[in-house]
Formats: structure tokens, C-alpha cells, sequence
């Protein structure tokens, strides 16, 4: 079996609440999980990455989905891109 690893970045920034860090890591947890078990399944790296994305995106205390935050104007703007090439 090849050597496989996977990296997640939680995001950048200051959040003055350091009472949810426990809720964080484990949400950085959940996601590392479910990459983990696609790749193990034999599942491309894409495919982990975007499992591990649904799992971020999915968790209020992430800035991604479900945990945005609003904008200047008040709007939630969301983009994501997700590219595989050589």
C-alpha cells in the first residue's frame, strides 16, 4: 500500500472564544475521519478531500457552509473550488 496522509487546516483567524477549542478538534476529528475511511476503502485523494470537506462544511464552528459569516453587506457569500490535475 502506498504511504497516505491527510492534512486539515480548521481556518485562520482570531476567535476570541477559546472555550470551544474542544468542539473545534473534535470537528477537525470528525473530518480527518472520514477522509481517512475513503482512502483506506481504496478511494482517490479527491474523494477524501471532498468527504472531509462535507464534514467542515457541515459544522457551525467552522467558516465554511453551515458556520459562514456574513459579509460587509450583511450577504453570505460561499465558493468553493475542489480541482484535480496534473
Amino acid at each position: 500500500m502506498a504511504e497516505m496522509g491527510v492534512i486539515l487546516h480548521g481556518g485562520a483567524g482570531g476567535r476570541e472564544d477559546k472555550i470551544e477549542e474542544p468542539q473545534r478538534v473534535a470537528g477537525l476529528r470528525a473530518a480527518l475521519e472520514a477522509a481517512w475511511a475513503v482512502l483506506c476503502a481504496g478511494g482517490s485523494g479527491l474523494r477524501a478531500v471532498a468527504a472531509a470537506l462535507r464534514e467542515l462544511e457541515a459544522n457551525e464552528l467552522f467558516n465554511a457552509g453551515y458556520g459562514s459569516f456574513p459579509d460587509i453587506d450583511g450577504q453570505v457569500f460561499q465558493d468553493v473550488g475542489l480541482m484535480s490535475g496534473d
